[in-house]
């Protein structure tokens, strides 16, 4: 699902961070809770057949710990992701606080997240300090801004 939004030309990082912070709930849950498809491996482990196929042990292949490999695709989520944008965009190591920093600055570009009543100065301080961030021109950013804001509502 993630894969698949980055993919779609017109995500946005917003959307992405949306779906891995889901995907992680959902990999919490599957620990707790175990699909419908996990549930079924497990009854074909314990009685030895999978869809009237006899299943054989063989020492040469190793089992998959269903909880070890859930929990590392939640920490892989969890921790990759969100430590390589802010060492990134900061090249500080206080990954968490920069992340939601970058999101919450990121948020204010989002059309869905402005303002139905205008006022002036509208997410000005956001896009200045992502302008700093990624070492743009931050007057003719702001203006291009204010352009669209007031055309969008």
């Amino acid at each position: 699902m993630v894969s698949e939004c980055l993919q779609n030309r017109e995500a946005t990082v917003v959307d992405a961070d949306k779906l891995i912070k889901r995907s992680i709930a959902f990999f919490e849950r599957l620990k707790e809770k175990p699909g419908t498809k996990t549930l079924e491996a497990k009854r074909a482990a314990i009685t030895s057949n999978f869809c009237d196929l006899p299943i054989t042990s063989r020492n040469k292949i190793t089992a998959i710990y269903d909880q070890q490999l859930l929990s590392s695709v939640e920490n892989n989520l969890n921790g990759d992701f969100s430590q390589q944008e802010a060492v990134i965009a900061t090249g500080t190591n206080n990954y968490e606080k920069e992340y939601e920093s970058l999101f919450s600055e990121l948020k204010v570009l989002e059309i869905n997240n402005w303002a139905p009543e205008k006022f002036v100065g509208y997410g000005e301080q956001e896009i200045e300090h992502l302008c700093a961030r990624f070492r743009l021109n931050a007057n003719k950013i702001k203006n291009n801004f204010r352009d669209n804001w007031k055309t969008a509502l």
